[in-house]
């Protein structure tokens, strides 16, 4: 009882190319409902391909979620200093359409933020950057983890191919 077989080389052999072949059925599987990046999470590991192809997926659903909100409320962005003086003017539907942005916009962000004031200086009052070019910082600060990652990919290629090439033959 929970006592493992140990597979001949063999074995090792064949448990592998059943694993390929079910691997690359599951690839050419179609499913329009679910996305591509889905359908392969869970080859997703802790190795740098495997961090980089995370890295890819989750940002590239919040660059196409802030994207396609962005398109569909465009309009409501174009009036943000209207609504911003003047919220109850807001439909339900627009107001559900800022919400979700916001939700984008602070995902993967620690909800809770620690700010230390000097109370015997006056604060001072900072400017905050408009919904729209929140949407464009968050999509470029997503962008540039794509970039880093995939530099950080490279380099540890480029290591381990080095190393391989002077290993002895």
């Amino acid at each position: 009882m929970g006592k493992k077989r140990r597979l001949s080389s063999r074995g090792k052999a064949i448990e592998q190319t059943i694993r390929r072949r079910r691997s690359h059925q599951l690839l050419k599987r179609v499913d329009s409902d679910i996305p591509y990046w889905e359908i392969t999470r869970q080859y997703d590991d802790n190795s740098p391909w495997g961090r980089f192809a995370t890295t890819v997926r989750n940002s590239t659903e919040d660059i196409f979620a802030l994207t396609i909100l962005s398109s569909i409320g465009h309009g409501i962005l174009s009036r943000e200093q209207e609504w911003l003086k003047f919220p109850n003017f807001l439909s339900s539907e627009e107001k559900q359409i800022l919400e979700y942005i916001d939700t984008v916009l602070s995902h993967g962000e620690n909800p809770i933020q620690i700010v230390i004031v000097d109370s015997s200086k006056k604060p001072k009052k900072k400017d905050k950057p408009s919904k729209t070019e929140e949407v464009l910082n968050k999509i470029e600060t997503l962008l540039h983890n794509q970039v880093s990652d995939f530099e950080k990919l490279k380099i540890h290629i480029n290591k381990n191919t080095v190393k391989s090439s002077k290993s002895p033959k």
